[in-house]
This record gives structure tokens, C-alpha cells and sequence, in this order.
């Protein structure tokens, strides 16, 4: 359709992190968006409280946006873990937005 200007594919995804010991965490189930920080025109529309984007392509970051990390209670340098099919998988944060909506 000519009059979309243009289409950025986003992964979404909900799920809630857990503890050292594989608990989930009281309160803190997200809305996970995979986006790419390199063209995703969501990194202009954030303002950063702290830490910058992640590298493109690095798959153990993640920026949370400042509800989020209050919830966790985690900064930048942190690490959540968030469970999957086959596992566990650990993430640091490199950034905490402000509260943004999609």
C-alpha cells in the first residue's frame, strides 16, 4: 500500500521474570518488544533516565523502561532473568527509560 511510509517489525512477547532460585517475581510481568536500536525509529522517541540502547544484535541486554526497573528493583548493570521454554535466560541492563507507551 503506497501510503504507508514504512514498516518496522517488532518481536513482541509477555513474560514475568524470576529470581535466583526460578520464582517468578512478585508484580513484575513485562511486555517484551524485540526491536533493533539501529532502525527502529522507537530510539528517538525515548528519553533515557540512564544507560544508553544496546548494541544491535547483542541477544543478553535489555532496556527497561523506569516502571519497569522500579518494580524489579534494578539499575543499569543489573541483570533479570526471564524463564523460556528451554531454560533460563539472564539479560543485563544497559538502560532505563521513561515511561513510554506504544
Amino acid at each position: 500500500d503506497p501510503r504507508i511510509a514504512a514498516v518496522h517489525g517488532r518481536v513482541e512477547a509477555r513474560a514475568t521474570p524470576v529470581d535466583a532460585s526460578d520464582k517468578p517475581v512478585p508484580g513484575g510481568a513485562l511486555n517484551l518488544f524485540g526491536v533493533d536500536p539501529d532502525t527502529d525509529p522507537i530510539r528517538d522517541a525515548v528519553t533515557f533516565k540512564a544507560g544508553p540502547w544496546f548494541e544491535s544484535g547483542d541477544p543478553y541486554s535489555i532496556v527497561l523502561d523506569e516502571n519497569a526497573a522500579s518494580t524489579l528493583g534494578v539499575n543499569v548493570g543489573d541483570q533479570v532473568r526471564l524463564p523460556q521454554p528451554e531454560g533460563t535466560i539472564t539479560l543485563t541492563v544497559t538502560g532505563i527509560t521513561r515511561q513510554i507507551g506504544f
